[in-house]
């Protein structure tokens, strides 16, 4: 049996076969998670706060963001330690990133304690133990990454997977246990388990890897220039890109009725499963493309086999939201209140699929230091994120723009979740059909020689 199985892997291919490993350890852990996310959730948090679940998981990001500029470069680099075969510089690299990040997660507190009132009085929900519980989650959530980074990058993909098969039920348990005295701060508890469940399980595999032999090898002086070229413009896109998805979060939180962004909530459980196969391969991307540059091989065979992953899948689930999604939300009495809003299945099932397949190119862009598709992607998102935010909140304008611009404006009810939607979704069209034709452009060129 052990022989037949390698025998398939030589067939497949390392990205079909460790795509198709991690979607069932995937598909194991999100049978948990959606039973966090479609029952115990809206068990434990009432409707009222629902809505800012997503915002409140968003704005980690946001508040992780100093961290995780040190660690742009770390998987790009990794990446290439180790196809050289520099265990000793790859050991200081890793030393290294994890005392950056150690000073700025002091400097982010401050950072923190000056925002989040702001931005948790518009989420409508009070800050006091769930804004220290953010920060804790976003420093750990980027420790973890570090640590993720570097599996991919040592090529311990079977690590990978069986960090998805255990992190999904020590999560469950912690929110099980932290859940029903606080809703939300049980929930952010939660959120700890899986970089919890990676920092632990990749401290066992690189003490194997290294142990007392290895000895840090300086690097700086060989790779600086690199690492700096890389990481400015990783760091734009990432503070960009975390930005705008944040505030296209808060904004339906923020400037809609809370039925409706709990109503969001509750839809995007089941339209995430769209993006399922599509994350499963993106999740080995990285280090198969990047190992494919520094050696010169063609990658965007890879590229294309993700994206169809992405689209194919995806299409298929979004198909069956579309026709069953009514009488799946009429199963359970949760869900059942938000059966008027099943006709929003197909838009935000197709904005999903969108962004992994968006998610897809990026991360084959960046894996080769390319990063010209800033100059389109980062403006669609900005502009998306500051009309929608303007028009949703067109009364503050009132006396500052004329009257016929605010009624013209009033007339389209803005602020309606399937108005909020639409505008996400072609501005997320954009973005993937810019980058589909980036690519291709490229390709042709590479073809003649150009």
């Amino acid at each position: 049996m052990k022989d037949f199985l390698h025998r398939i892997h030589a067939r497949v291919g390392d990205l079909w076969w460790y795509t198709a490993l991690l979607f069932v350890a995937q598909r194991f852990g999100d049978a948990i998670n959606m039973f966090v996310g479609m029952w115990l959730v809206p068990r434990y948090v009432p409707q009222e706060e629902l809505g800012a679940v997503l915002p409140l998981t968003q704005f980690v990001g946001f508040f992780s963001l100093p961290l995780s500029i040190v660690t742009i470069p770390f998987m790009k680099f990794i990446t290439v330690f180790i196809d050289r075969g520099e265990d000793g510089k790859a050991k200081a690299f890793i030393r290294d990133v994890f005392v950056a990040v150690a000073v700025l997660a002091v400097l982010t507190v401050p950072m923190a304690y000056f925002l989040m009132p702001m931005i948790f009085s518009r989420m409508h929900v009070e800050c006091g133990s769930l804004g220290f519980l953010v920060i804790a989650v976003a420093v750990i959530g980027t420790t973890s990454s570090i640590f993720g980074y570097a599996i991919q990058g040592f090529r311990m993909y079977s690590v990978t997977i069986w960090i998805q098969v255990i992190q999904a039920p020590l999560r469950l348990v912690m929110m099980l246990v932290s859940m029903p005295f606080r809703a939300l701060s049980g929930y952010m508890v939660g959120q700890t388990a899986g970089p919890i469940v990676q920092i632990s399980a990749a401290l066992i595999a690189f003490r194997r890897r290294f142990g007392q032999k290895v000895n840090p090898q300086p690097y700086w002086n060989e790779y600086r220039e690199n690492i700096i070229r890389y990481t400015l413009p990783f760091a734009i896109w990432s503070i960009a890109g975390t930005i705008t998805g944040s505030l296209d979060s808060l904004v339906i939180r923020h400037r809609l009725p809370e039925f409706e962004s709990a109503g969001y909530y509750m839809l995007t459980r089941f339209t995430d499963m769209a993006g399922y196969l599509g994350l499963a391969a993106a999740g080995f991307l990285f280090p198969m493309v990047a190992s494919r540059k520094a050696t010169d091989k063609d990658a965007q065979k890879i590229l294309w086999q993700s994206v169809a992953c992405a689209v194919i899948g995806g299409g298929a689930v979004v198909m069956l939201l579309t026709l069953f999604g009514g009488w799946l939300l009429g199963l359970v009495p949760e869900w059942r209140v938000y059966v008027s809003m099943t006709h929003l299945f197909p838009l935000i099932g197709a904005m999903t699929v969108c962004s992994t397949a968006t998610g897809c190119f990026i991360t084959y862009e960046t894996a080769q230091g390319r990063f010209r598709f800033m100059w389109y992607v980062i403006p669609i998102y900005a502009l998306r994120s500051v009309f929608l935010y303007s028009v949703t909140g067109y009364t503050f304008f009132d006396g500052k723009v004329a009257p016929p611009i605010l009624e013209a404006v009033a007339a389209w009810q803005p602020c309606r979740l399937s108005f909020a939607v639409s505008v996400l979704l072609v501005g997320q069209l954009m973005v993937t059909l810019g980058l589909l034709v980036d690519v291709l452009m490229r390709g042709r060129k590479a073809q003649r020689g150009i």
